[in-house]
């Protein structure tokens, strides 16, 4: 245990993998570049809800992970750099209905905010707060986030060979390319049976 990951590594993925330039100087996103920035957004969310619903802790840890990546992309798309260290937290029993819904509800209100903003300072604020919202989240259901991060990362990475992007600009993953583990990460942590 004790692992600890920082946001700013997932900057790696658009240099590397999508190879985008460094990040540049704050600035707001042409129209575009939000509008694919926010479906991607949308999406991972509407994984986090179904996955909630059903009360799956597998595809909770997916979804959250999956939530602060593709939020650190539009952090990098406006040239917010962010540099949060993540850590790994003790195991909890999983959150009753009426706690998850207000967790839901708490990140739902923070992308809210995202969207709203008008301006690059708004922005950059709603993202961080996006992103630590999230990781709230995490730490609420007790998942060793920086080790699931870390697998979620790396998977990433390794996308880059046989990846595509699709019609709207997102970058897919390869025919047959695997899930990251993360129901070992939760066996390893003995957190939830594998």
């Amino acid at each position: 245990m004790g692992e600890t990951f920082t946001v700013s590594t997932i900057s790696r993925f658009p240099r590397e993998v999508m190879r985008f330039p460094e990040i540049a100087p704050p600035a707001f996103p042409a129209p575009r570049v939000l509008v694919r920035d926010f479906a991607l957004v949308d999406e991972e969310y509407a994984e986090l809800s179904r996955a909630a619903a059903a009360r799956d802790v597998v595809e909770l840890a997916d979804a959250i992970s999956d939530l602060i990546v593709v939020t650190n992309q539009l952090a990098y798309d406006a040239g917010v750099a962010i540099d949060l260290a993540i850590e790994d937290y003790p195991a909890r029993p999983l959150l009753d209905d009426a706690a998850l819904h207000e967790e839901l509800s708490a990140v739902v209100a923070r992308i809210a905010e995202m969207k709203a903003a008008r301006d690059i300072a708004a922005l950059s604020r709603a993202i961080l707060q996006a992103i630590g919202r999230t990781v709230d989240f995490a730490r609420a259901l007790g998942l060793p986030l920086a080790s699931i991060l870390h697998v979620v990362h790396a998977n990433n990475l390794a996308k880059a060979k046989g990846g595509f992007f699709d019609e709207a600009g997102k970058f897919c993953k390869p025919p047959g390319h695997p899930k990251p583990d993360i129901p070992g990460v939760l066996a390893r942590f003995g957190r939830f049976p594998g």
